[in-house]
């Protein structure tokens, strides 16, 4: 026997995906205020400073993160670099040259339409464009982590969520082991603790009925009692007593007879 005061649930990629929306909102809704209010600013002190123009501009700027963002995923993707240090040092690396030729990318299309003749614009491209570099990186940076940190959790709890639809994760005394689906007969309700019986013997993992429900992957196990579920690769036969203990009774692997419930009965059948 052991005793366990953990089960690992299964990962729920809806709420990651919800949660990473919200971030990426709030930092779009962050960044635009910034940038409304630096505009503002200007406009009120300064006679010469076209807020027309330096929206444009902002729009250009921002607006190509949904180019080069996407590009960046697949390119980080493609290098799957060991260690925390390179981890970042690509990372940094990568994100001052996205900066760079994004700016030239800025330079280029301004110079290509002719506005770099209008005063006002021209300034942008002298002052506020070099001012603006550690800005840019900055959110470069932001976005760069932020990205790679999500794919990099969705792929791990992928993965993780797959080993978990297999077999429990039981935590013991600081000591984890797995205890694969196969291997369970059934688990057993005793008041705060759930009694896993396998094969070989027992585990005692904190948890109730109503949680347990949720983690354990319905086409392997079943609730057949209020007390009880059946791991239905284990059931060998049903049967109906009218002699001794009345009622219907699934028979597993081992020999073992457990009443089933009445409202029950539709999940389990004979294998």
């Amino acid at each position: 026997m052991s005793k366990s005061t953990s089960l690992s649930p299964l990962v729920n990629r809806n709420t990651k995906e919800i949660e990473l929306t919200g971030l990426v909102l709030l930092i779009l809704i962050v960044v635009s205020l910034i940038v409304w209010g630096q505009n503002y600013f200007k406009n009120i002190t300064n006679e010469e400073f076209s807020l027309k123009l330096s929206l444009i501009y902002n729009l250009i700027v921002y607006g190509s993160f949904a180019f080069t963002t996407p590009l960046l995923l697949r390119l980080a993707r493609r290098f799957p670099l060991s260690g925390t240090n390179q981890y970042y040092l690509f990372h940094l690396g990568f994100s001052l040259l996205m900066v760079g030729a994004h700016m030239l990318f800025c330079n280029l299309l301004l110079f290509s339409i002719d506005l770099s003749s209008v005063p006002i614009l021209n300034r942008f491209l002298t002052k506020y464009l070099t001012n603006v570099v550690h800005i840019h990186l900055l959110t470069y940076w932001a976005i760069i982590l932020i990205a790679t940190y999500y794919f990099k959790g969705r792929v791990n709890a992928s993965r993780k969520e797959e080993d978990l639809m297999k077999r429990f994760e039981i935590r013991e005394n600081g000591r984890l082991f797995y205890v694969e689906f196969d291997n369970v007969l059934w688990i057993e309700a005793l008041d705060h603790y759930q009694k896993v019986h396998t094969q070989t013997g027992y585990h005692l993992i904190s948890d109730t009925m109503k949680r347990l429900e949720t983690k354990l992957p319905p086409d392997v196990f079943g609730r057949a009692h209020r007390s009880y579920f059946i791991n239905k690769s284990h059931v060998k036969s049903i049967c109906r007593k009218s002699e001794g203990p009345k009622g219907t009774f699934v028979v597993l692997s081992d020999g073992r007879e457990l009443k089933l419930g009445e409202s029950y009965k539709s999940r389990f059948k004979p294998n």
